[in-house]
């Protein structure tokens, strides 16, 4: 899989950061470039990025701060249920002073990864290729992949509801924010091709 992006927040890394040196390595179709060391800088972007393909490095703990990893998530969370993170603590979680209550709200979210960042560096690489194996078959990775093989499609309308005209970037959006529309479409688009895939039979 091309055209995807490993970010990272975390207030101890640059762009020469072992792991991050590694992904470039591992993943050379990746852009790697985005590490944050401000969690909210970091947040901003992921936020404001939503149409693009995404793997997110966590931080559990910041220096200086209350923020906590668990906080960027719900962040991210309250935009989309999409997007891949991956918590990292070289913490054991018990001694980290994560709280029950904690370890239960990261456990049910959706598409989401705990990385022991005291492990080897191959523990990481094997969870974004993990992911990377899950986009796939997902649906915005799937309709993003099809508008990069034809970008003249990609600001094309494709349908008009209630008076506002929707592109397929506007539908890659849409779906990866997961707006009602979005959402709407996706079930949609998940039922004609079912539909299609019986009558071929």
């Amino acid at each position: 899989m091309s055209n995807f992006s490993i970010i990272f927040i975390d207030d101890n890394f640059n762009e020469m950061s072992p792991l991050v040196q590694t992904m470039s390595v591992e993943f050379p179709q990746a852009d790697v470039s985005h590490v944050f060391n401000d969690p909210q800088k970091g947040v901003e972007y992921v936020l404001g990025n939503l149409d693009k393909q995404m793997i997110v490095f966590v931080d559990w703990n910041y220096k200086g701060t209350t923020k906590k990893g668990l906080s960027i998530l719900r962040s991210i969370r309250e935009k989309t249920s999409l997007l891949y993170v991956i918590m990292m603590s070289a913490n054991k979680i018990i001694q980290n002073g994560i709280k029950d209550t904690e370890i239960i709200e990261m456990m049910n979210a959706e598409n989401f990864y705990f990385y022991d960042s005291s492990a080897d560096n191959s523990d990481a690489v094997a969870l974004v290729k993990t992911i990377l194996g899950k986009m796939k078959s997902k649906f915005d990775c799937v309709l993003e992949q099809w508008l990069i093989r034809h970008p003249e499609d990609k600001n094309k309308v494709v349908i008009r509801q209630n008076g506002v005209n929707y592109t397929w970037n506007d539908v890659l959006r849409e779906v990866r924010m997961q707006t009602e529309f979005g959402m709407d479409f996706e079930r949609k688009a998940n039922q004609t091709s079912i539909y299609r895939y019986k009558c071929s039979k």
